[in-house]
């Protein structure tokens, strides 16, 4: 079934819009996120935060370039760049699955901490795996230099890649790496996030203990929240492109898929295979600035203290002066312990000791 021309401009500005906002807007959440997780101690948890954080800064200056494209009629625009094709291609075949694993990760590690907390998660398994995941993805994204190919752009899906065949001529073999690299990639971190969700799920449905001095029963059911949201962001960005990978094998349709840009699998497939990428990391910052208020009170007391810093006007005008004189008025009528508490209390967004 063939699209018109209007119909698929209407769907590229869709998805090049779309493309553009995850890009701005995911990108300046993860890098509050960041600095934010950056700043606290370095537990395996928050190590892993930090990680996903700057994984997904790097998707979404990843997806920038692939709005663009969808605005200028599929043209490379900025792919067409010299060597920009290599970079983006070897930098999104690494973190889009690397991404993955890591929120695989810190499900299990929260998992672990919720099921079993007397038993650490220690911070060097945690982090053999991951860098051992990495390398492997690294290797791979680096396999086509080693037999002198390159990554080329494709208007059809938007983004720079490179085809197994060009390497491996038979067919079969073709097909099973195939199949590998897609069981590794969409199947295999459904397993840990699966069981990590059920177990979550089973806690909250426990019944709450009493809290103590050292234990606080909310903080656990807080947690458990944040896996189940993380498990349902992953499904809804993931799941759709391993049940579409699925369909597509078993309709034999690729190659029609990869000759006709009108056939209406092509939009699907763009949908799934780039976008939704770009939409699970601005996913994973909203989940942090809505389920972490002192993340939001951080991010909130850096934009004003940025703004101070650019804007004069602000910083000097009449009620900032007013708020310093009041504070130095009653400073030195020597009651300032009591209204500095009040004061402080207004303030605390901008003391970094809160945090």
């Amino acid at each position: 079934m063939a699209l018109s021309n209007e119909t698929m401009a209407h769907v590229d500005l869709v998805y090049g819009t779309t493309s553009l906002i995850i890009a701005v807007m995911g990108s300046l959440l993860n890098v509050l996120a960041a600095v934010y997780f950056f700043k606290k101690p370095m537990y395996t948890p928050n190590l892993l935060y930090c990680i996903i954080t700057i994984t997904d800064i790097i998707i979404c200056i990843e997806i920038f370039p692939v709005g663009v494209s969808y605005l200028s009629e599929r043209t490379p625009v900025l792919f067409g760049v010299e060597g920009m094709c290599d970079v983006w291609g070897v930098l999104w075949n690494i973190t889009a699955r690397f991404s993955v694993f890591l929120v695989a990760t810190l499900s299990v590690a929260r998992t672990l901490q919720l099921v079993r907390p007397f038993v650490e998660v220690k911070k060097k398994v945690v982090m053999s795996f991951v860098v051992g995941y990495l390398g492997i993805n690294i290797f791979q994204a680096m396999i086509p230099f080693f037999f002198g190919i390159r990554y080329k752009y494709s208007r059809y899906i938007v983004i720079c890649y490179w085809r197994l065949q060009e390497i491996v001529k038979n067919k079969v073999v073709e097909e099973l790496l195939y199949q590998i690299m897609i069981t590794i990639q969409l199947v295999v971190p459904v397993v840990p996030v699966t069981i990590s969700c059920v177990l979550s799920l089973r806690e909250l449905r426990k019944k709450p203990v009493r809290r103590t001095p050292t234990y606080n029963p909310q903080h656990k059911i807080s947690a458990n929240r944040t896996i189940i949201l993380f498990t349902i962001i992953y499904i809804a960005c993931n799941l759709p492109r391993l049940f579409y990978e699925i369909y597509l094998r078993l309709q034999s349709v690729i190659p029609q898929l990869k000759n006709n840009v009108d056939f209406p699998h092509y939009f699907i497939y763009c949908l799934i295979n780039n976008i939704s990428v770009g939409i699970n990391a601005l996913g994973n910052a909203v989940l942090y600035f809505g389920r972490m208020p002192k993340m939001r009170s951080f991010a909130f007391s850096t934009v004003y203290r940025l703004s101070l810093k650019s804007n004069p006007e602000l910083r000097n005008s009449p009620e900032r002066q007013g708020t310093i004189v009041t504070k130095s008025v009653l400073e030195s009528r020597g009651t300032q312990d009591k209204p500095k508490k009040r004061i402080g209390r207004t303030a605390a967004p901008l003391n970094e000791s809160m945090f």
